[in-house]
């Protein structure tokens, strides 16, 4: 997934496989079971480095 933004806060939890999260100027591996929370706005990337499953969970707030 190339970079990009979202307005809510998120995680994205891998399933299974094996998941790079690029944020924030860093790299973070994600294995089955971890999970990792992203606040809204933060440019970000998702690579995988074999076949994986992930689920993400975003958090939308509607405008006021």
């Amino acid at each position: 997934v190339p970079e990009h933004r979202v307005d809510g806060e998120l995680t994205i939890q891998c399933i299974e496989g094996r998941l790079r999260v690029q944020a924030h100027g860093r790299t973070v591996s994600l294995a089955p079971g971890e999970l990792l929370f992203l606040e809204g706005g933060v440019p970000h990337s998702m690579a995988a480095d074999e076949d994986s499953s992930a689920l993400l969970t975003l958090v939308r707030v509607p405008a006021a």
